[in-house]
């Protein structure tokens, strides 16, 4: 399909929806892929009821609508010589980032256990509700009901905390290099 610009009111409705304008211009792989990862996170949060999920499904509508308005932007010749890749293979360009397959393996584990058991939490906590008295259900519902949101914050924290303390020791290094 060749890639060309189009009418510029169709291009800012099909904007609308992450990797319409994309597909509409004829980068097929590019758009295909943003609305991929649009649904797959939407599904995601439909299945587990993490509202955290809406965030990065957001972000990446986001990035999709002004990605497809720097396209617009590019010239005619630019715009033909825009290669169409999947979305991810935009931010690896000349291997800066580089996730080795055993540590890309492991997070995509990790998630799948978070979202396991987010899912099976929210099917056993609606057996709980039948169960607790009316009486006693006001102590325990944000208990039971912010459960999973609970322990994926502890872990986005300690992430973080990980994240911060190797950074460190890795500057450490550096400076005790130099």
């Amino acid at each position: 399909m060749e890639i060309k610009k189009k009418n510029k009111f169709l291009t800012f409705c099909t904007s609308m929806i992450p990797g319409g304008a994309q597909m509409y211009m004829g980068l097929m792989k590019n758009g295909a892929s943003m609305l991929g990862i649009v649904l797959l996170l939407g599904m995601l949060f439909a299945w587990s009821g993490l509202e955290l999920l809406l965030a990065p499904v957001f972000l990446v509508w986001v990035y999709s609508f002004f990605h497809a308005w720097n396209l617009v932007a590019l010239s005619e010749e630019n715009l033909a010589k825009y290669e169409d890749k999947y979305v991810w293979e935009e931010f690896v360009t000349d291997k800066k980032i580089n996730i080795p397959q055993e540590v890309l393996r492991k997070w995509v584990a990790w998630a799948c256990i978070v979202f396991g058991v987010a899912m099976v939490w929210r099917y056993v906590s609606g057996i709980l509700y039948r169960f607790i008295p009316d009486g006693y259900w006001s102590d325990f519902y944000m208990v039971v009901d912010r459960f999973p949101s609970f322990v994926l914050g502890i872990i986005i924290v300690v992430v973080g905390y990980k994240l911060i303390v190797g950074k460190k020791k890795a500057i450490d290094e550096e400076a005790k290099e130099a």
